[in-house]
């Protein structure tokens, strides 16, 4: 049986690395989507909530690997990252075409709570625009954020 060997946390550059899409999130509030005139907005994904929270609950180092659309939204996106304290050194950029056919930003309305609806049952409702497809399942950047991972893995970046 072979052993894995662990660095000290001293020598890391990160206590943890998030890989996966981070969303813009929109909320109508205590309205809804199809009658609000105004969103809240904030940065949102499971992985990245995650070295987010860790950051700014205990203070470890944290990174998330992942790409954006280099646009005025991808921009929005690294804002809050940065607010959040957690590093993009692993962000990386793909060019925008103006319409999004090959890259995009994922979006994400998210609706509160309302009790039992014909649409969304018993969960709060929402809709997604994943940023490589509408009907992606799993995370919408996974191609970019695959290489960016790939790419900061394979020359030790986070171990140095």
């Amino acid at each position: 049986m072979s052993t894995l060997t662990l660095k000290p946390a001293e020598a890391c550059a990160y206590d943890l690395l998030a890989l996966g899409e981070i969303m813009l999130r929109l909320d109508p509030g205590e309205g809804r989507i199809r009658c609000t005139r105004e969103f809240r907005v904030w940065e949102g994904g499971g992985e990245y909530n995650v070295a987010r929270g860790l950051r700014r609950c205990f203070g470890l180092r944290t990174a998330v690997a992942t790409a954006f659309a280099d646009n005025d939204v991808g921009r929005l996106l690294e804002d809050f990252i940065l607010q959040g304290g957690v590093s993009t050194e692993f962000v990386q950029w793909r060019p925008f075409d103006g319409v999004g056919r090959v890259t995009r930003n994922g979006l994400n309305f998210t609706e509160r709570g309302f009790g039992v609806r014909g649409r969304w049952g018993f969960r709060t409702g929402g809709t997604r625009r994943r940023a490589s497809s509408s009907r992606a399942i799993s995370t919408g950047t996974t191609s970019s954020a695959g290489a960016a991972c790939a790419g900061c893995t394979r020359a030790g970046s986070l171990r140095r």
